[in-house]
């Protein structure tokens, strides 16, 4: 299981998405609706129809936050995971700074996920079940999203 997270460009929200849409839209229909741009309710089709299937925020489509897996600055993101029999620690050394600190720390399993948050002056690491096949993230509040498989 992949973490899908969406962010708006104007606010900064972020959802984690469970699964997005992959429709396309139906240019029958389209061609059907007798209003403009179906911003209406004139035809009663346009509930029927979804122009913009992207999740939105602020009135624009929300980005995708594609996690970064190679860490080239001074400051460490990705996170680490330290096996101790069944458990892991999952740790990122990272400054936890009003302004600059790790927000979350999720980790993903095939069914399941673990998600831990933190604020400036925490230290950011969590201890889970260790399985084989988990996927650490972490969420920095100025450079992004990290993965580590």
């Amino acid at each position: 299981m992949e973490l899908k997270l969406k962010k708006c460009q104007d606010c900064t929200s972020l959802i984690e998405v469970i699964r997005d849409c992959e429709c396309e839209i139906d240019e029958e229909l389209m061609e059907e609706c007798d209003c403009e741009g179906c911003e209406c309710d004139e035809c009663g089709r346009c509930e029927e129809m979804d122009f913009n299937c992207d999740i939105s925020c602020c009135f624009t489509p929300m980005k995708d936050v594609i996690p970064n897996s190679t860490d080239g600055a001074v400051e460490k993101h990705i996170p680490n995971i330290e096996v101790n029999g069944e458990k892991a620690r999952v740790y990122v050394n990272h400054v936890m700074e009003e302004n600059h600190y790790i927000e979350v720390i999720i980790v993903m399993y095939d069914n399941e996920e673990i998600k831990h948050f933190f604020k400036p002056g925490e230290t950011p690491e969590v201890i889970v079940p260790y399985k084989k096949e988990m996927k650490a993230y972490s969420l920095c509040n100025v450079h992004g999203l990290w993965v580590k498989e």
